[in-house]
């Protein structure tokens, strides 16, 4: 019955209690979570249906799990019914988590596994952490210009949902699109957005009797969208998607819109 860093769970919910009654703002509380996936585990699974606690911000050890991380915490705590606000806090290796620029430019791999990986399971976004054996790191950094290009990469991300996309009445549809390591979020038969993280193409199951067009979203530079395919569906088979306009070996958003 103990709850992360010592606190029993029962501990831990009387002082969310507590802090919920006498907060001044309409703020959620959330639960920072043990790094390590069988710890978390065992410790967030207590708190599934506790209402005062709006969900986790998970510490993500392993930053290759974060994007089932989010879905499965999606998952439960709507089956719960008290679903959850699922953030992205720490991420691992504590040595390096999100590097200063001049070591990693276009931060390729947090870029797509945590910032996109996040949004597009259906999460709130994430804080980024910066190691300790690099400089600028949590405990002594001065210059926030040291990861500009990182707070322009994720600007990107927010103007994509921000702009073009009903994100609050979405959900994952990893389940109709026929490549495994790509994502897809969508508003059944209105609106889909399909992530690539390496590019190339993929299918998708839509709805028939509708026609629908696709564009194209570039994560490492934003912008405007690039225009797609006109996809005619007419019956319950995938069709593809296309490809990217440019750069096909890097990571690509596909807006799929009903028309």
């Amino acid at each position: 019955d103990w709850a992360p860093y010592g606190q029993s769970v029962g501990d831990t919910k009387e002082m969310d209690d507590y802090l919920r009654n006498i907060g001044p703002y309409d703020n959620f509380n959330v639960m920072h979570t043990h790094a390590y996936h069988g710890k978390r585990e065992e410790d967030l699974k207590q708190y599934l249906g506790f209402e005062t606690l709006k969900g986790p911000a998970i510490q993500a050890g392993n930053i290759y799990n974060v994007y089932e991380e989010v879905k499965k915490w999606n998952r439960l705590s709507a089956d719960s019914l008290h679903p959850w606000v699922v953030c992205l806090d720490e991420i691992g290796p504590a040595s390096k988590g999100a590097l200063p620029d001049k070591y990693s430019p276009m931060h390729d791999t947090i870029r797509k596994e945590v910032l996109w990986g996040n949004l597009m399971a259906g999460g709130a976004g994430v804080e980024w952490y910066f190691g300790y054996r690099y400089p600028h790191n949590d405990l002594n950094c001065e210059d926030w210009r040291s990861r500009g290009n990182l707070w322009n990469i994720t600007r990107y991300a927010l103007e994509f949902f921000r702009n073009h996309l009903p994100f609050h009445e979405m959900n994952n549809m990893d389940d109709i699109i026929t490549s495994n390591d790509d994502y897809c979020l969508g508003k059944e038969g209105e609106v889909y957005a399909v992530y690539l993280k390496e590019g190339g193409t993929t299918a998708i199951e839509l709805p028939p009797g509708h026609t629908y067009k696709t564009s194209w979203y570039n994560p490492r530079k934003g912008g405007e969208l690039k225009e797609g395919r006109i996809l005619e569906v007419s019956r319950n088979t995938p069709v593809s998607i296309g490809e990217p306009p440019a750069d096909k070996g890097k990571d690509w958003v596909c807006l799929i819109e009903k028309q």
